[in-house]
């Protein structure tokens, strides 16, 4: 969906640029939700093919402790089987919440139902302020429709509040109608159809005032329940968060119930991200029966919000970075231009500078196909690397030169010993991964010394140093800089 409102968005800007449209371009609501749910159904195969392979049973049944080290699976005709095993994971995930009012549940949608959802939404309200519901907001905005987002807080409450008021500010701009400080007290509907329409009413969570308003649809997005409740973790003694439904874990998820370990949404104080929870579970794997000792690095996973204008970032937010290392002890700063969107992704980079530490935001404005963010954010993770800004592959690079987060070697056969060298003290002496980035295309005269760089020695590798060439544009590439290999070092 977000890639169908940056293609729509393309549409648009494709005029200023010389595209001579013959027809009114119309988006189809139903051929976007059909290839959806095609994608997810091919999804789920893939899976379950996997699953084969490797020989593991799949149980479609809802599992329930009964005693230690022993559960009941339940089936859809009701019929009961009974499993033992020596350890157990919960990855039960979560489920959208619902405002706890009349109407809720029988008027509104949630953020999973949009995706299935048979009929266009229509003039819709978004409430909730997390990443999910702005990027909801977004995309249904870029089909342009009309969205209203009603905010009870701050929004992207966890995340760098700098950054995610230049996300509001960009959708503002898209025409997305913020409401802040205000909570739904009451549904009506008016109409029955697809979309029908329902009336409104929102109290301030500062005062007494009132407002209402009128939409079609109403999506909430305001967080999700843990599927902790009902699966008899209480039989057993495995502790969890009365009030969030989450399980406590240590650094190697397991719970208070030794044989018991969980991964993903329901563990408690942890990001909910899928593909941070494939990896506490692919290392959760390797640890219980591989005899890895590698453990899952929450902190640092990389995290991207598909809002319009593209938000990524890894590591602690500002606010946390002061919290942890006290603000006397941070160097932040911030470099923004708004003419840089059209050149290129960078918009924004933020970043706190802790010693040798540095955390970092950014925001990028969608130049890059959106299915490329997870692949290259997954690789990062991978890795252990403790930066990702997709707008750093670019024109940030410059930016950050300046302020000394990076540096260059000249090219030459005879500096690529040196070049490894220097590498290796550098990160020999910070004690974090390397990444280099080398320009892409590059001029003729750096093909040798980067066919050496990209095939360092084995003493190169075992030093935690990182090749990874990308295409590196605008003024990065000019004639003082096309005979330099630029490396960026983090901890």
């Amino acid at each position: 969906m977000h890639q169908a409102a940056l293609l729509g968005q393309a549409l648009t800007d494709s005029r200023k640029f010389g595209w001579e449209c013959s027809q009114q371009v119309k988006h189809n609501w139903e051929t976007m939700t059909e290839a959806i749910q095609k994608h997810v159904g091919s999804l789920n195969r893939s899976y379950q093919r996997a699953l084969r392979e490797k020989a593991v049973a799949y149980v479609n049944s809802y599992g329930e402790f009964v005693e230690h080290h022993k559960i009941k699976a339940t089936n859809g005709k009701g019929q009961e089987t009974y499993y033992t095993a020596a350890k157990f994971v919960i990855a039960t995930g979560e489920r959208p919440r619902y405002l706890g009012i009349q109407g809720d549940k029988e008027y509104c949608i949630t953020s999973d139902d949009l995706f299935s959802l048979p009929y266009c939404p229509g003039a819709t309200l978004v409430v909730g302020a997390s990443s999910v519901a702005l990027e909801c907001a977004g995309f249904l905005a870029g089909l342009g429709l009309e969205v209203t987002v009603m905010v009870s807080s701050q929004l992207l409450r966890g995340f760098d509040q700098e950054m995610a008021e230049k996300v509001a500010s960009s959708m503002q701009q898209l025409g997305v109608r913020f409401l802040r400080k205000f909570v739904p007290v009451e549904l009506q509907q008016l109409e029955k159809g697809s979309p029908g329409k329902l009336k409104v009413v929102a109290k301030s969570t500062e005062g007494t005032e009132m407002i209402e308003g009128l939409y079609n649809t109403v999506l909430l997005a305001i967080g999700r329940d843990s599927c902790t409740k009902k699966i008899g973790l209480e039989k057993i003694g495995v502790k969890v968060n009365e009030k969030t439904g989450k399980i406590p874990v240590n650094d190697v998820e397991q719970s208070s119930v030794p044989y018991v370990y969980a991964v993903g949404d329901v563990v408690e104080g942890q990001t909910e991200l899928t593909p941070v929870a494939v990896q506490a579970g692919r290392l959760l794997a390797r640890r219980l029966f591989g005899g890895r000792l590698e453990k899952c690095d929450y902190i640092n996973a990389p995290t991207v919000v598909f809002t319009p204008l593209e938000y990524g970032c890894c590591g602690y937010a500002e606010e946390k970075a002061v919290e942890v290392y006290r603000k006397e002890n941070l160097e932040s700063f911030t470099v923004f231009s708004s003419s840089m969107w059209v050149c290129g992704p960078f918009g924004v980079v933020f970043c706190t500078r802790v010693r040798s530490t540095t955390l970092c935001s950014g925001l990028s404005s969608g130049q890059w196909p959106a299915e490329t963010a997870t692949p290259v954010t997954q690789r990062l993770s991978a890795v252990n690397w403790t930066i990702y800004l997709r707008s750093l592959f670019t024109r940030s690079s410059s930016v950050l030169r300046k302020r000394s987060l990076c540096s260059s070697t000249r090219s030459g056969p005879s500096s690529v010993p040196r070049f490894h060298r220097k590498m290796a003290a550098i990160q020999s002496h910070l004690q974090a991964p390397l990444l280099v980035l080398a320009p892409l295309p590059f001029p003729p005269r750096l093909q040798s010394f980067l066919h050496e760089v990209s095939n360092p020695s084995k003493s190169s590798r075992r030093a935690g140093i990182s090749f990874f060439q990308i295409p590196l544009h605008l003024d990065i590439l000019t004639s003082s800089h096309e005979s330099q290999v630029f490396f960026f070092f983090f901890s």
